[in-house]
């Protein structure tokens, strides 16, 4: 049976849609910042996987009231363009080489407690904010599974 070694993040990110580069920067910090591990190594690199879930606070960019007609006719992919965390991976600027299960079903950020709506008490649009993201070094890969 071979060893595997794996960190797991759990974080909650600077939670303003109007300040990405904070929330970016989150991610940078805690990478290079993090005192565990050997110093002269990549940290995302000493383990055989790396986890990182919480609230990462990546929003959807669309106005709110299109947001909830994209909802109603249930086309996430349309929301999945206007994600700033699936840009922002796609553009390598955070979290390169990382990994998210399907986000088939409508965003959880700001649901109302009582019935199925949104809130819009921030002036923000329903998104994505509740992430788990996973980056496994090559060959490491045989013992993992993603079920949802």
């Amino acid at each position: 049976a071979r060893v595997h070694f794996i960190c797991i993040y759990s974080v909650s990110f600077c939670c303003t849609s109007r300040k990405i580069g904070a929330t970016k920067g989150n991610y940078h910090k805690i990478t290079k910042e993090l005192d565990l591990g050997l110093k002269d190594m990549d940290l995302l690199e000493q383990f055989n996987h790396v986890i990182w879930f919480g609230d990462l606070n990546y929003r959807v960019e669309i106005e709110f009231h299109k947001v909830l007609g994209i909802i109603d006719r249930k086309e996430y992919h349309i929301l999945h363009k206007a994600d700033q965390l699936m840009r922002e991976i796609h553009d390598r600027r955070v979290f390169y080489q990382f990994q998210e299960g399907g986000l088939d079903f409508a965003p959880t950020y700001r649901m109302n407690k009582d019935d199925h709506g949104y809130s819009n008490k921030r002036n923000q649009p329903p998104s994505y904010t509740d992430r788990i993201l996973w980056r496994s070094l090559p060959g490491s890969t045989d013992l993992v599974q993603t079920r949802a």
